[in-house]
């Protein structure tokens, strides 16, 4: 039985070959340099525009296109760092205007609040949107929640 052997290789093709691989290896490390780059850029941006989003929570008129000519990027690049996070910017505000109403709602001060005038102060177009949104995420109403908070 012949044994296969393999072909025979100059030093010089040796070499080529090394280089070539090189040349592929450093490529793919630039390459993932500059991934991680963005990686980083976008994670800033994102939490910018959290932080931002949480200090102005209560402004109605709060929307992406704001959030990202604010911090001086377009709604392109702000979206493609929420990404990061699966979620968007608007899904990120309402949950976040949800939870400090919860709060409010849970703690002394939501004890005489008119539910109305919380929503509106909490960017919430009417009371009405927001209770049922506020019911659709906590499983119970603002009213429900009111009455059930801790003594």
């Amino acid at each position: 039985m012949e044994s296969l052997s393999p072909p025979a290789i100059t030093s010089q093709q040796l070499a080529q070959l090394a280089a070539e691989i090189n040349r592929h290896v450093e490529e793919a490390d630039k390459s993932c340099q500059a991934s991680m780059l963005k990686f980083h850029a976008a994670g800033r941006l994102l939490n910018q525009a959290k932080a931002y989003l949480l200090a102005y929570l209560t402004e109605p008129d709060l929307t992406p296109d704001r959030l990202a000519s604010e911090l001086g990027v377009s709604r392109r690049s702000l979206y493609k760092a929420f990404e990061q996070a699966q979620e968007k910017p608007q899904a990120f505000l309402l949950r976040a205007r949800l939870q400090r109403c919860r709060e409010l709602l849970m703690g002394n001060l939501g004890t005489h609040r008119n539910l109305a005038d919380l929503a509106l102060s909490h960017g919430f177009s009417d009371a009405a949107h927001f209770s049922r949104t506020y019911k659709k995420v906590f499983g119970e109403s603002p009213s429900q929640a009111r009455q059930r908070r801790p003594a």
